[in-house]
């Protein structure tokens, strides 16, 4: 199954898992894109609430992740 990390729409991570985020947890990824003044390789903290909880898409093989609310760790690198 894919993981999949949205920011307003745009997708800021992927990867492959056997997980799915419970509600209650929260989970940390380093972003691959830019989205809102939030660079590439930056490393986020994610709380998975029963507000925006994880979509499970079986059909597909994903699962969608809503980083509203995230708090940024570690700032990616300066961008030219």
């Amino acid at each position: 199954m894919q993981l999949r990390v949205y920011l307003s729409g745009s997708m800021i991570f992927a990867t492959k898992t056997d997980i799915v985020p419970a509600v209650g947890t929260v989970i940390q990824v380093r972003t691959t894109s830019y989205k809102k003044g939030l660079r590439p390789g930056s490393l986020i903290s994610i709380p998975v609430t029963s507000e925006q909880p994880p979509i499970i898409d079986y059909e597909e093989g994903t699962v969608a992740i809503d980083a509203n609310g995230y708090s940024v760790l570690e700032e990616g690198p300066e961008m030219d």
